[in-house]
């Protein structure tokens, strides 16, 4: 794969002792190549194409040339690339939770219970899509991607949190009363946020268009059988608010497990 320039400064001891991922795979098509980050460089990559895209969809207060946080060292990163350009064009990191402090979920919501239940979880974060790549091969090539991990660790639920750069108390409120209405949220069993990212809800009496608005990741999570099991949580770091996004396998949609997931 192709390399690029990469900043000096870098927490370089935090990714050595991961240079290769256990879980590699290579899948091809006449535009893309999916894998997972082959080594150190791989991966540096990874976290410079996020702060790109990232920089220019939501108020990322990062000022380092890089997205990074402490809990990337602990996941697996699938990547994209773009067989024209050489270039990762989409990434997404996953990996299998065993531990309440690699999860980055559990920072902004009480999982602690949820996490102790039974069925292994596997962990999913930070998707990043090149704008100009945001269509359906690259959506079929990350849930091959997931499928793959998900059968490894024979997987039960894939979880993980949805971001929605607003920060509109009315818009917010719209967008849970419709996950509400379309009973995808039980508010009377919906995990807490932690203090520090939690918010209230206005009361409202009409939903929002949700078609106009979801993002294409999650609206395909939820044709698959996802369900929120969150009040929203306000993220200031990227100027949006999560919602917990949890898929049962074992309520996966018939298409979903037959494609990616036998």
């Amino acid at each position: 794969m192709s390399t690029q320039s990469w900043p000096l400064v870098f927490p370089w001891q935090d990714l050595w002792h991961r240079t290769r991922t256990k879980n590699e795979l290579w899948v091809e098509t006449q535009s893309y190549i999916l894998t997972t980050a082959e080594n150190f460089w791989d991966k540096i990559q990874c976290f410079i194409f996020r702060k790109k895209v990232f920089s220019s969809e939501y108020e990322n207060k990062n000022y380092w040339p890089w997205d990074y946080d402490q809990y990337d060292k602990y996941f697996n990163h699938l990547v994209i690339w773009d067989k024209k350009s050489h270039q990762i064009c989409g990434t997404y990191r996953l990996q299998l939770v065993t531990d309440l402090e690699q999860s980055y979920s559990n920072k902004e919501f009480e999982l602690d219970d949820w996490i102790k239940s039974s069925g292994q979880k596997l962990e999913l974060g930070r998707a990043c899509i090149d704008n100009s790549h945001r269509n359906g091969q690259v959506l079929d090539l990350l849930w091959k991607g997931i499928g793959h991990f998900a059968k490894t660790y024979q997987v039960q639920y894939l979880f993980g949190l949805t971001s929605l750069s607003t920060l509109d108390m009315l818009q917010i409120s719209q967008i849970t009363k419709y996950l509400v209405d379309q009973k995808l949220l039980n508010l009377e069993t919906a995990i807490s946020a932690r203090k520090e990212f939690a918010m209230d809800i206005i009361s409202c009496s009409k939903s929002f268009n949700m078609k106009e608005f979801l993002p294409p990741l999650l609206q395909s999570y939820l044709k698959a059988g996802a369900n929120i099991l969150s009040y929203p949580a306000l993220d200031t770091k990227f100027g949006s608010v999560d919602y917990l996004t949890v898929l049962d396998i074992n309520n996966l949609n018939s298409s979903y497990a037959r494609r990616y997931f036998n």
